[in-house]
């Protein structure tokens, strides 16, 4: 759990790191979610990181984490358009908004 009005992640990002873990999730939005991401790569985390939407939906923490956000795995809601194709030709429908962003996140 973290303060979304905290600036400064970088004492629980130890605290994560010195576990030795290969990946870090993060599922905050707005700065917070970008500054996360920024914090990490300045204390010399190396493995993965994964956001939620928290990324692509709040400008604001894409801004926090500036040129960090590069590597990281977050969703961009863009439309797959093979998948499209293949939902409509399964169910005859095209896919609902939720639809898209579940195989997004997936």
């Amino acid at each position: 759990a973290i303060d979304n009005k905290s600036a400064d992640f970088r004492i629980l990002l130890r605290k994560v790191m010195s576990q030795k873990v290969d990946t870090v999730v993060t599922i905050t939005v707005g700065a917070p979610a970008g500054l996360i991401i920024k914090q990490a790569r300045e204390l010399g985390f190396k493995g993965d990181i994964i956001s939620s939407v928290g990324i692509v939906l709040t400008p604001d923490a894409q801004m926090a984490a500036g040129k960090h956000l590069k590597g990281t795995y977050y969703q961009t809601y863009t439309e797959n358009p093979a998948f499209v194709a293949d939902y409509k030709a399964r169910f005859g429908l095209e896919p609902a908004a939720f639809t898209l962003v579940a195989y997004t996140e997936m």
